[in-house]
This record gives C-alpha cells, sequence and structure tokens, in this order.
C-alpha cells in the first residue's frame, strides 16, 4: 500500500475498525470521480465503495529534511497547494461483468533550488471486463486464504465493516506486519479489501491504516466509468 490515512499511535489489533455506518439497503447512484462525465446512459445494478482523505505516512519525514536543508542555505520553504495534502481517495465501482479501481493519489514534491514545496494529485485508473484476477485490480485480495496459527495470537479475527462481514488477517508476527480485512461473502463485495493498517511494535518506521467510509452493495452505476479514463 502506498498511502495511508495518518495514525497517532502504531496498531496492533482489528477491534477498533469494527465499528461503522452500515451501508444503506436503497439503490445508490455512484458518484463520478472529478473529470469524469455523465454519458445519460442507463445505468448498472452494482456495487460502490470508497474512502477519501487519504495521505502519505512518510510525507513528514522528507519535510523536515528538505525544510533543514533550506535553513542551512538561509531560505525559507515555500508552499505551493497545501490543501492537497490530504486529497487521496480511491472509488471502486463493481458489477457483474465489470470491475473499476480509480485511485488518486498525493505526491508530494520539492525544488531544492528554490525551496518550493506542493502537493500533486495523480491518478491511476484500472478497469477490468470479464473475468479477473483479484491479483490483477488494487484494493481487492484473494479472499481464499487460510488463517493458519501462530503461537502468539490469533491469526484471522471475525468481524463487521460497513455492514459487510469480513475476515481480518494477521500477515505479521504479532511485532511486525499489517492486517488486512476482506469480504468473504458471495456477492459483489467478495474479496473487497474493506481496510488496511501496518504495525510495528518499536515504533521505529511509520505505520499507518485506512478504512473504506462507504460500501453500497446495490449502486447504480453510469457505465462511462468502465471506460478508459476521464473524458473532460
Amino acid at each position: 500500500m502506498e498511502w495511508y490515512r495518518k495514525l497517532p499511535v502504531a496498531f496492533f489489533g482489528v477491534a477498533a475498525l469494527l465499528a461503522t455506518a452500515p451501508a444503506s439497503a436503497n439503490p445508490y447512484t455512484a458518484p463520478l470521480p472529478p473529470g469524469y462525465q455523465p454519458s445519460g446512459e442507463k445505468l448498472i445494478d452494482g456495487l460502490y465503495a470508497e474512502v477519501n482523505g487519504l495521505n502519505s505516512i512518510y510525507d513528514d519525514q522528507e519535510i523536515q529534511e528538505f525544510e533543514s536543508a533550506c535553513q542551512a542555505d538561509g531560505k525559507v520553504v515555500s508552499w505551493q497547494d497545501r490543501n492537497l495534502s490530504s486529497g487521496g481517495a480511491v472509488r471502486i465501482y463493481r458489477t457483474s461483468k465489470s470491475v473499476a479501481v480509480i485511485r488518486d493519489t498525493v505526491r508530494l514534491v520539492t525544488d531544492r533550488e528554490t525551496c518550493v514545496a506542493r502537493y500533486a494529485i495523480e491518478r491511476q485508473a484500472t478497469v477490468k471486463t470479464g473475468r479477473w484476477k483479484y491479483s490483477d485490480v488494487p484494493n481487492f485480495e484473494d479472499p481464499n486464504f487460510t488463517c493458519g496459527k501462530v503461537l502468539i495470537f490469533r491469526r484471522c479475527t471475525e468481524g463487521t465493516l460497513a455492514g459487510i462481514d469480513v475476515t481480518c488477517l494477521n500477515r505479521g508476527d504479532g511485532f511486525v506486519g499489517d492486517v488486512i480485512c476482506v469480504s468473504r461473502r458471495h456477492d459483489l463485495t467478495r474479496g473487497l479489501l474493506l481496510s488496511y493498517s501496518s504495525y510495528v511494535d518499536d515504533g521505529s518506521v511509520p505505520t499507518g491504516e485506512w478504512q473504506l467510509s462507504r460500501v453500497e452493495p446495490t449502486a447504480l452505476i453510469d457505465p462511462v466509468i468502465f471506460r478508459a479514463g476521464p473524458n473532460d
């Protein structure tokens, strides 16, 4: 995972994740990402999920080093587009025939010569039609994993996120690793990664977490989303 919603402390379990607002039972019209225009075509039944407000957990150290270097030259860092620092988002669309994951990632851009720093949003769109593999699509994991056992903790925990029953798998050793929570239901949510967190018990490296803020299993989707890129 490249970016996370920032956490003040390291994450050591999944219990804190297992509470959020349930998904709506009524059909929901999935919003289009910025830059996409409605097609005017008949909407398609499917799944919509999202998370926004994402930022990088690695920026703080880079900013400190950048500011120190500029200060050594008697310069003050000038910021541009700093309001974009938490502009990361993921939007997921899935029907019985197609899947699309639109990711807006925040990037810190610095210019050492001018001591100018700014944030930029980079978009990545993954669209698959027909048969596709979980490994080929971001924010999905193969739900056919085995939990196994270790001596100090249970590798899997059952819970509910956004009204979806999930299995949370700890892929570390209890001291260093990460935790993924995946839907194993036999519907369009199957394989959907509802949350991710990393942990290190000694605080030696940054850790972070994100969790889908909305999951709508009965959404209405504009078919334009399954075409290549925004049409603005």
